[in-house]
């Protein structure tokens, strides 16, 4: 565990989320961006080095900010940092990943009844949106890493 491998994100604009605690998943995803997972909801995020992310450890003022943020955040990246703890929110994500591949991979011949399904497919929708979202965030960090390292940037458009 590498305690400059964590860093506060911060986030500009109308977010409730002002700061939040972030493990660096690969420094150069793109040249001027890094590919972080958040301590607060377990996403994955691609976030500017120079704007958006500042160093963690000994930064008592980004500390006390991720604190007001979220204070749950901030203990799980304690833990981390001192004992090489996997937050909840980050097993939490694998076990609904897990269960949407165990869905996916159920025949289509098992049927379930209507009139206890319509309340939980609402819930299952926002899970598979949420997770489509992260899937896509994932998978542009990936491109932008698979880019970076061959050395062919792609231009944005941002």
């Amino acid at each position: 565990n590498d305690i400059t491998s964590i860093v506060a994100v911060k986030r500009h604009g109308n977010s409730d989320q002002q700061a939040f605690p972030a493990l660096v998943l690969k420094r150069k995803a793109l040249a001027d961006y890094m590919w972080v997972r958040s301590f607060v909801d377990g996403r994955e995020y691609i976030v500017h080095t120079r704007d958006d992310a500042h160093p963690y450890h000994n930064n008592s003022d980004i500390q006390a900010l991720c604190r007001s943020t979220s204070k749950q955040a901030t203990q799980a990246c304690e833990k981390f940092i001192k004992y090489n703890h996997i937050p909840a929110v980050w097993h939490k994500k694998k076990k609904r990943q897990q269960k949407s591949d165990d869905k996916n991979s159920q025949s289509d011949a098992e049927s379930t009844s209507e009139s206890d399904s319509s309340s939980s497919e609402s819930e299952d929708d926002d899970e598979i949106d949420e997770e489509t979202t992260e899937e896509k965030d994932s998978f542009v960090a990936q491109l932008f890493a698979f880019m970076d390292d061959r050395e062919s940037h792609i231009e944005l458009m941002f």
